[in-house]
């Protein structure tokens, strides 16, 4: 797959939605995180729709809500549009808290196409091994910035899991996720 000029509209949509936002934890620019949850799209997929969603992924959650999706649906189209909306679990502000946009995204995803699950797989990948980065840098204080305890948040990864495996088995990232997910709780088992 050739990435095309539609890309480059995508990533410059991205740095400037997210130019201020930064990363839990360690406060690293958001955009470091599009470009790897864009990386590991691109490296399962040849769906340049589904690598243009992965850079978008979280602009509906994060900045603007309904009138960010209607940008993006104007200017990338309907799917893109359609997969960033499934991957989104809130609209609102403020922001519902956690449990409630974790039970929202699951619902989302039951019922979602398997590019969808791709994409979810792949950011979670993402967030799981910055997760575990973290915790090799801070230790237990990794949890510090989250909203919900370290059970729920390893309960929410495990439900996710059982998705992945449904939806998308044959995947290569159902695997990957499934190896970052264990690292995570070895973590968290150290630490009670």
């Amino acid at each position: 797959m050739i990435l095309s000029e539609k890309f480059d509209r995508a990533y410059l949509l991205a740095a400037e939605l997210h130019r201020e936002q930064k990363r839990k934890n360690i406060p690293t620019p958001f955009i470091a995180h599009l470009l790897a949850v864009s990386s590991i799209v691109a490296e399962n997929t040849e769906d340049e729709d589904l690598v243009i969603a992965a850079m978008l992924h979280d602009a509906v959650e994060d900045q603007g809500g309904f009138p960010t999706l209607k940008r993006i649906r104007e200017e990338f189209g309907e799917r893109v549009a359609e997969i960033v909306f499934a991957c989104t679990d809130s609209t609102e502000m403020p922001r519902p808290p956690k449990a409630e946009r974790n039970r929202v995204y699951l619902e989302k995803l039951k019922d979602a196409p398997p590019e969808v699950h791709l994409l979810s797989c792949a950011d979670k990948i993402h967030n799981l091994r910055c997760m575990y980065a973290d915790f090799l840098l801070l230790g237990d204080e990794l949890w510090r910035p989250f909203s919900s305890a370290p059970a729920n948040i390893i309960a929410n990864y495990q439900n996710l899991l059982l998705l992945y495996q449904e939806h998308i088995p044959e995947s290569r990232l159902v695997r990957l996720f499934e190896e970052e997910l264990a690292k995570l709780i070895q973590i968290y088992k150290q630490q009670t």
